[in-house]
């Protein structure tokens, strides 16, 4: 069997004298789901093909070949393909540029790629055409050669801070938010290290020194959903990875995956990936 997954084809780490490095990506997809999770850089998707589920702090998006959907930084969100894809994609910290975002950097994204707003609409395509214009930078060298690649950084933060970003939508305490999302950094990796064991709210909170009814309460606030939502998601994912890269009985890869309550699991791979893993199994190529 093929080993699935992710084949970048095309990577470009830009360096930015401001703050932190951006990410280009252009990549092929075959089948993959990546689980629930978020990290601190403002994130576009573009599809060149194919098709893809985005599901963002309890939205769900099903993108196809010409969309684009952009992700704020600290968003909770997920992605699936079951039939493949290839696609661009560009990270950008959330604090590269933020002396020249000033309060606008403070403003929520809220991007909806499906909108019939034709401001909106026109502004995701100048976006799409400012990625492909990344794709040239790999062409350049030279002293300068990093001036160009921030300029256009600088073109994809306008469209994104002009057209879809909300003063009024975003209103948290920084130092708040800043304390909150460490701790889900902090469950984020011990859910990644322990996932395969009879993890329990209480070694969860434990870790952080917190009661398990207000971490509860935190990470519902903070994801949407609960930690043992998560914590089954995670599982999932890899279990859904391995049925598509291997030939390993699917009872296995539950016992390898911490995975105990078979009726749970069923009705959860039919919620996320509306198959069953015989099917998911069989479609890999």
């Amino acid at each position: 069997m093929k080993k699935q997954g992710s084949e970048p084809y095309e990577i470009i780490e830009f360096n930015l004298a401001v703050n932190g490095r951006a990410h280009f990506e252009s990549f092929l997809n075959d089948q993959r789901f990546v689980p629930s999770h978020w990290h601190d850089s403002l994130e576009i998707i573009s599809l060149t093909e194919g098709e893809l589920m985005v599901n963002i702090e309890g939205k769900q998006y099903h993108l196809h070949e010409g969309d684009c959907i952009i992700l704020p930084p600290y968003s909770v969100h997920s992605t699936l393909s079951t039939k493949g894809n290839s696609a661009l994609l560009l990270q950008i910290p959330a604090d590269a540029f933020s002396d020249c975002l000033g309060t606008l950097g403070k403003n929520r994204i809220i991007c909806d790629p499906f909108t019939e707003d034709e401001a909106s609409q026109a502004g995701l395509k100048r976006i799409m055409k400012l990625l492909f214009k990344i794709m040239d930078l790999k062409e350049e060298n030279g002293p300068a050669a990093g001036l160009k690649s921030a300029g256009v950084l600088l073109d994809i933060l306008y469209e994104v801070y002009s057209v879809f970003s909300d003063a009024g939508y975003f209103s948290s305490d920084p130092a708040s938010s800043r304390k909150n999302r460490e701790r889900l950094s902090a469950v984020m990796a011990y859910t990644e290290k322990h996932y395969m064991e009879p993890v329990t709210l209480s070694d969860v909170a434990g870790e952080l020194h917190l009661q398990v009814n207000y971490f509860c309460h935190i990470f519902k606030e903070n994801t949407g959903m609960t930690y043992l939502q998560y914590l089954n998601e995670y599982r999932l994912g890899r279990i859904y990875q391995d049925l598509v890269e291997t030939e390993i009985p699917l009872k296995y890869l539950l016992e390898r995956h911490g995975f105990n309550n078979y009726k749970l699991f069923r009705r959860m791979f039919s919620e996320h990936f509306g198959r069953t893993p015989g099917e998911i199994r069989k479609n890999a190529i």
